[in-house]
């Protein structure tokens, strides 16, 4: 790094120009990237920094192919009483006065405002690698690209998946690692785990290749987890160090700010807890009614009042209580964290003779729900909690325990409601183990059944809906979430 102290008051800068300053007694070549632009040194000089990113001054005094990057240190009394300075940097940057943040108390905007995984890995630095790998195998004829859209197209996802289902993928999506594809952030999820099933049998031709696919798999697999054991940051860490290393060696590519930013999760994961709780996932949800409000109404003219309109009239809507008491579960922020079935007639109450059956397996694992066993018990064919679906059958995976630091898998066979009780009873594989070169875990029937597992919803390890996958004659559960950050 070397610095440029300004020199009679003013620098003058223009862009794109290469020019030869002489610092030192040192020639260096400098590829100025900011538009026209002077400084006015004040009573806190300004330094403008020249950092180095491709290669460093050497013993013989030289450079080649330097690329520099330029950053302005600056007071925001010179974006005051600087017309031009401030017109730079609110048109290059955004930055057009001073933050009201940087007055609260005990907060600091460049340490309490997590990364956005979203866009950070799923928009940024998942979305760009698999850009790059696809890219790869078209360009160099393992497959072509109408092979890969009819797997994906074709392809048997779980009920839980068909909402994300990946689009068509255009030749002139490939133009482009900023276009993420052509899908959005959830399909590009999506589509990241199914192309491991489709690409698995070309990856001895590239292995660099295919391992920089698989570490970023795993890095968000990591990241997205909605629980994170303490003991994964340190191998999170080397993992996001080992990846962006094999991202510039296999593909020849810069390092962009987002692939950067994956640097400091770990941290910030510390710090703030898993960040899948703070991402911009739900607030794109809810600009989503935003958007759709004037496709409803064709109404553009004063489209701010139309929103506002209608959004407060949907609050007031679902403000109106259901119930003849005052029921907190009728809440709107309550109402819709339990919903039984897709219809009253996929909720039936049992006879005493299934009662008698379902009450003896919850009472081998709950042996405190003799008080409730009075209750009647429903069965329904689907329940929602917090937002998940789970479906009896339908190729319903979930996780059902740890032992020995291996993940165990059952497929949903019952679910028993017994009033504010969501019990599911689970038929559980054996986890043959886990496949690398597939990053899912390989499961089969357990050759001695051991019996139906009952949990109750709260006490899953982990709440995600996971389906099994047919390869090779093998069955795989490729987890949208890290069973490892439990451990």
């Amino acid at each position: 790094m070397v610095d440029f102290e300004l020199q009679n008051g003013i620098v003058y800068l223009e862009v794109l120009y290469l020019r030869n300053y002489r610092h030192s007694g040192q020639s260096v070549s400098l590829c100025v990237v900011t538009r026209n632009l002077w400084v006015e040194q004040r009573e806190n000089a300004a330094t403008v920094w020249l950092i180095l990113k491709k290669s460093r001054l050497n013993s013989e005094k030289r450079t080649s192919n330097c690329a520099i990057k330029l950053c302005m240190i600056t007071t925001p009394k010179q974006l005051n009483e600087n017309p031009q300075l401030h017109n730079h940097f609110s048109k290059e940057y955004g930055v057009t006065k001073r933050s009201v943040l940087l007055d609260a108390p005990h907060f600091d905007v460049t340490d309490q405002l997590p990364q956005d995984v979203m866009h950070v890995i799923l928009e940024g630095a998942l979305s760009r690698t698999l850009f790059y790998v696809i890219t790869y195998f078209v360009n160099n004829d393992f497959f072509a690209l109408e092979d890969l859209n009819e797997f994906v197209l074709n392809y048997n996802y779980g009920y839980s998946e068909l909402k994300d289902k990946p689009v068509f993928v255009s030749a002139d999506d490939l133009k482009s690692p900023h276009e993420n594809l052509g899908q959005t952030a959830a399909q590009i999820w999506l589509l990241s785990r199914v192309f491991v099933f489709f690409a698995e049998p070309f990856s001895h031709n590239c292995p660099d290749v295919w391992n920089v696919l698989l570490s970023i798999l795993e890095i968000t697999a990591i990241c997205l987890s909605k629980k994170i054991s303490i003991n994964i940051l340190g191998y999170l860490k080397d993992l996001i160090e080992e990846h962006l290393q094999m991202f510039k060696n296999a593909f020849n590519e810069d390092i962009t700010p987002k692939q950067h930013y994956l640097v400091h999760l770990p941290s910030q994961i510390l710090k703030f807890g898993p960040l899948v709780r703070v991402w911009a996932m739900r607030f794109e949800a809810k600009h989503q009614q935003f958007k759709l409000i004037p496709k409803i109404t064709k109404n553009f003219r004063n489209l701010p009042k139309t929103l506002a309109e209608r959004h407060q009239s949907g609050v007031r809507a679902d403000s109106i209580s259901l119930s003849a008491g005052d029921n907190p579960t009728d809440h709107p922020l309550f109402r819709k964290d339990l919903v039984y079935g897709e219809s009253t007639s996929h909720v039936r109450a049992l006879d005493q003779h299934d009662k008698d059956a379902a009450k003896d397996y919850i009472l081998r694992f709950y042996p405190s729900f003799e008080d409730e066993s009075d209750k009647p018990i429903y069965q329904a064919s689907s329940v929602t909690v917090h937002g998940t679906c789970y479906k009896k059958g339908n190729n319903t995976m979930l996780l059902a325990e740890i032992s020995d630091s291996n993940p165990v898998f059952g497929s949903l066979e019952n679910i028993w409601l017994c009033d504010s009780f969501v019990f599911l009873s689970l038929k559980l594989y054996e986890t043959v183990g886990f496949e690398q070169n597939l990053l899912s875990y390989q499961i089969k029937e357990q050759e001695l059944p051991s019996g139906l597992l009952v949990v109750e919803v709260q006490n899953l390890p982990m709440t995600c809906v996971m389906h099994t996958r047919k390869h090779n004659g093998c069955l795989y559960i490729c987890p949208r979430e890290d069973p490892k950050v439990l451990v």
